[in-house]
């Protein structure tokens, strides 16, 4: 998927997605008071036993370490953790999210695991368990993550 780029590597795949989830966690607490908020909902995926690319270290610790958080210390009311999923797994998952959530409810998405971005195409995708290096065939599009959740 991509070379190793040292320390600094390491630090920035691990400190980005912190920072974007205290971000993320930030605005909940300044919108949890609000009477037409609904309810927190988050899916946390962790995926590293890949079958078929490079086998990652953290990434379940990563989630299982965030949904602690989420359910802990934000009082999220729905937290479904899928750990090494597949294709199939992640988008049933966003499939039945889409039919569960209400008008007002809100939902955090957190992945750790490989991604790969097309600059060509300007497309990023999720690569579950079950990639392949050189077929998309079962990558997901986060355009089709996007369009999944928005409809």
């Amino acid at each position: 998927m991509g070379k190793r780029h040292g320390n600094l590597g390491r630090v920035l795949r691990r400190a980005v997605p912190a920072a974007l989830l205290g971000m993320a966690l930030a605005a909940w607490t300044s919108v949890a008071q609000s009477p037409n908020i609904g309810a927190y909902h988050a899916l946390v995926i962790g995926n590293q036993a890949y079958r078929q690319l490079p086998q990652l270290g953290t990434p379940l610790a990563d989630a299982r370490a965030v949904a602690l958080l989420l359910r802990r210390d934000y009082g999220f009311a729905g937290v479904r953790v899928l750990e090494n999923a597949t294709r199939a797994q992640m988008v049933r998952a966003l499939d039945d999210l889409r039919k569960a959530l209400r008008e007002n409810d809100n939902l955090l998405v957190y992945y750790a695991g490989h991604g790969w971005l097309d600059r060509e195409a300007d497309r990023g995708y999720w690569l579950p368990v079950d990639a392949e290096r050189r077929s998309r065939a079962n990558w997901l599009s986060t355009a089709d993550i996007t369009d999944t959740l928005r409809a």
